[in-house]
């Protein structure tokens, strides 16, 4: 099999250092092995690039790693797209102690998970969610549906769940009073005249499901809705809540949001707002 020159380039490279590469082999073996004994880590990603690399390596004798065909597997299983996300959720579990216990742990007290994920929502999207969780959204809004599930659980354990979580830096303050009537106005100023005006539009549920009805997106309505509702919302950090679970090439920018997305819709969703709930469930 040939081999294209930069890969070419990186295969000399392993040929002059055989020793060293056997020897990363065989400590990754011996890692990948360890943490294939954890339950936990099957419901994240890192479980997928596991169970990749153990095909990979039932499949290759030793004296094959030196082959162009095992080093063509290495190279898929680091040109997955859910790799550097995986890897960078491993390294926060094994960075202490107490994450670490993540792993070996059956059970865990969510209350206490809050601090011991240190405001890392995969983490806690991973242990906390069950695994039969469907999505009733669209499949690109899978992390925003996820986030919104995740805090409506942990909202039982601490009341102040995003503060506990470090996700915002003062308590979030909502508009004492929205009219509905303003918002069709800044409706029609944003996205002209429609239909929307001939339908029943006295609340955010009924202009949510209007709004869906002229085809916008989720991420359009929650982005033109959350100023009229929410007066206030900082957040500490949201480079840090970057989603990097990507679904296809549809919408690539706002599913990076998607966490974000999700915190918004639980705070539209837990301010006495909505009346129900399962108006989200209609973009599908």
């Amino acid at each position: 099999m040939g081999i294209p020159t930069v890969k070419k380039m990186y295969y000399s490279l392993i040929l002059n250092n055989k020793d060293n590469f056997e020897n990363f082999i065989l400590i990754t073996n011996r890692l990948v092995l360890q943490l294939n004994k954890h339950n936990n880590l099957k419901r994240t990603n890192i479980d997928n690039i596991i169970k990749k690399y153990l095909k990979l390596i039932s499949e290759t004798d030793k004296k094959d790693i030196f082959e162009p065909e095992f080093f063509d597997g290495i190279l898929e299983i680091l040109n997955d797209p859910n790799f550097v996300s995986s890897i960078e959720l491993l390294f926060h579990l094994l960075s202490s102690k107490e994450r670490c216990n993540l792993l070996i742990n059956q059970k865990v007290n969510k209350s206490k998970l809050i601090n011991e994920a240190n405001g890392n929502l995969e983490i806690l999207k991973n242990i906390v969610l069950p695994q039969t969780l469907k999505n009733p959204w669209q499949k690109e809004q899978k992390e925003a549906y996820k986030t919104f599930q995740l805090l409506n659980i942990l909202k039982k354990e601490r009341s102040n769940v995003l503060s506990d979580l470090g996700i915002i830096s003062k308590p979030v303050e909502y508009v004492q009073k929205t009219n509905p009537d303003d918002v069709m106005l800044d409706y029609n100023m944003k996205f002209g005249h429609s239909n929307l005006n001939n339908m029943k539009n006295d609340n955010l549920g009924m202009i949510m499901l209007n709004m869906r009805r002229n085809n916008h997106s989720l991420y359009e309505i929650v982005d033109f809705l959350f100023p009229h509702y929410i007066k206030s919302f900082k957040m500490t950090k949201p480079e840090r809540l970057i989603n990097s679970n990507i679904i296809g090439s549809k919408n690539r920018e706002y599913q990076k949001c998607n966490n974000i997305y999700g915190i918004k819709i639980f705070l539209l969703n837990n301010g006495n707002i909505l009346s129900n709930s399962n108006c989200f469930n209609s973009f599908r």
